[in-house]
Order: C-alpha cells, then structure tokens, then sequence
C-alpha cells in the first residue's frame, strides 16, 4: 500500500500549482481573472502574458502557445524538473510538508497585496565570466549564494543574489541582467514584486556577528 504522504491523489489535494512554481524559483507577476492566473510559460521561457493559464479551483494548468500542454500539478513538476514519477511524489510529499495552506481564489487577493518571501535554495553557477570579470571567485559566490541563474522567471540571464530579512532569513533573490540592451531598457537590477527593499540590508544579519 502506498503511503498517504507519497499518494498522488493526496499530494495533489495538498500542494498548489502556485507552490510548486515558487520553488523553481518562478516569480513572475500573474494576472487573476475570475477563477484564473495567466501568464508567460514557465516550461518553454515565453513571453507572452496569456500563454499559461492557471485554474485556482481546479489545480489545473495549460500552456496554449509553446509547450501546447496542460495537465495538474503532477504533470508540471515531471515536466518543470524533468523527474519520473517516484521522485515527483517525493518532491510534492517534500512540498507538502511546508505547504501553508491551500491557495483558493478567495485566498489569494490578501497574499497579492503584500510581499510573499521565497525561501528555496536556487541551484546556481558560480563559475561564469562575469563574476570572474568581477574578481568574484567561486568559493566567495558560493559563500554568499550568488551566480547565473539557469531557468525562466524574472531571474532568466541574469545573476541571482540571494536576499535575507535583517533576521537573517532568506526571503528570495535579486537579479543583475546580464543583458546589455535589456539593463538599458529597464535598469540592471531586478527585483521580487512587492519586495520591502527598506527593510533589507545586505547580510546585514553576519555582520552583527563579527
């Protein structure tokens, strides 16, 4: 018999779509209509703002341009993290464990007012020209969590830098575009949607440890 926690029927009743984006590290700003979110494919990269849809009811997804898919959200982690079956149960039952609470359309106005940090580690390179460019060596980068972003979301091309509170604890990334004509156009300096920048002090938290 299967465990409740490895349950797919379980899992997908437990852990929302939203989260599972969250932990890849996919913080771009979605749109709600109604009973839906849209907004540009995590899977294919796109940029168009009504290609991913989001069912909030339902825990249902679809891309309609690039990938031409849909499924729940078991199908998104196998497709998002290129995982078999055993490791997305596992990966969900992980998930589910520091899942909140169930996002429904009548919870998820409040949370759109207001910063949400991200707290999952990003898989990061810290072996890439720029730093090297900027005298940064690997094992310094890996020290204060910095390097090329492999993925989609607002961090694509650009240089993740892991942003903690004054606490010390970890509430998402920063990126610097790597982009010449894209930092001209919108500055060099990314940041998460509703970010409190006042209330962030760059490892503020180790220096009162010296």
């Amino acid at each position: 018999m299967i465990p409740a926690h490895l349950n797919f029927a379980h899992l997908k009743r437990c852990v929302s779509i939203l989260t599972v984006l969250e932990a890849k590290g996919v913080t771009t700003p979605l749109t709600k209509r109604g009973d839906q979110l849209f907004g540009p494919c995590p899977l294919h990269g796109g940029d168009n703002p009504n290609a991913f849809v989001i069912s909030l009811s339902k825990n249902l997804w679809r891309c309609f341009t690039g990938c031409d898919a849909g499924g729940d959200v078991v199908e998104l982690v196998r497709r998002l993290y290129g995982k078999n079956y055993r490791q997305t149960a596992a990966f969900l039952a992980t998930l589910a464990a520091t899942e909140p609470t169930s996002q429904t359309a009548s919870s998820l106005q409040p949370l759109k007012k207001s910063f949400r940090p991200f707290t999952a580690r990003l898989h990061l390179n810290a072996s890439v020209p720029w730093l090297r460019q900027k005298r940064i060596t690997p094992t310094t980068a890996r020290r204060f969590e910095v390097g090329a972003y492999q993925g989609g979301g607002f961090l694509k091309e650009c240089i993740a830098v892991r942003l903690h509170d004054l606490d010390g604890h970890p509430i998402g990334y920063a990126g610097r575009c790597l982009d010449p004509q894209k930092a001209k156009q919108c500055g060099k300096w990314k940041f998460p949607p509703r970010l409190p920048k006042n209330e962030i002090l760059y490892h503020y938290s180790e220096t009162l440890m010296l």
